[in-house]
């Protein structure tokens, strides 16, 4: 009786640190689809450099060399019955971030442009997709309006571009605002200050 008494008190303890591991691994499994408890459950999401983006993201800095590589995500795509796979990309103007440039001497707006995705150097495959990082406001002008003279003022380090990546539905949308990295190339003193 006492020996029986032992296995099932011994059963109870492994029940409950199973149920506990249970809990546990759900709890992980929440956070992790919802960033951390910061926003609604994830279904799909862009990876860059192992950080997940999903909703609305600002200040991305992506280096001035080579490419940036962005995997698109369906984390639960192995629950459906059909195979989830596809996203689009659009890049524009980021709205916050507006300047006036030229075109053959005509003054134009920065963020009355629909679509610079045209402007940008990118590779799609089925799983994610590189942008290359030789980019510039103006480079990007320059080619969406090739054979007509462009001027654009110096860049600075600010978000001037938003990344639109849509899922395959359309139903979920990653917006992120970035712009490529631009190093200091020198410092000039003057009497009456610095400039960089």
């Amino acid at each position: 009786m006492a020996r029986k008494s032992n296995i099932t008190a011994i059963s109870k303890v492994i029940a409950y640190a199973l149920i506990i591991i249970m809990i546990a691994c759900f709890i992980g499994f929440l956070s992790y689809y919802t960033n951390g408890f910061t926003s609604g459950f994830t279904t799909f999401y862009v990876e860059y450099n192992t950080e997940i983006y999903n909703g609305n993201h600002t200040g991305l800095e992506l280096n001035p060399k080579g490419q940036s590589r962005f995997d698109v995500k369906y984390p639960l795509s192995f629950l459906s019955k059909n195979e989830l796979k596809g996203y689009t990309v659009k890049i524009i103007p980021n709205a916050d971030k507006d300047f006036d440039f030229k075109i053959n001497g005509m003054d134009y707006s920065f963020n009355a442009e629909a679509d610079l995705t045209s402007g940008f150097d990118i590779e799609y495959d089925e799983g994610y997709f590189l942008i290359s990082n030789n980019f510039t406001p103006a480079s990007v002008l320059k080619k969406i309006y090739s054979g007509k003279s462009v001027e654009v003022p110096e860049p600075t380090n600010a978000d001037y571009f938003t990344m639109i990546i849509t899922s395959y539905n359309g139903e979920s949308v990653v917006n992120i605002s970035f712009h490529r990295y631009v190093a200091v190339e020198g410092i000039e003193l003057h009497p009456g200050g610095i400039t960089v």
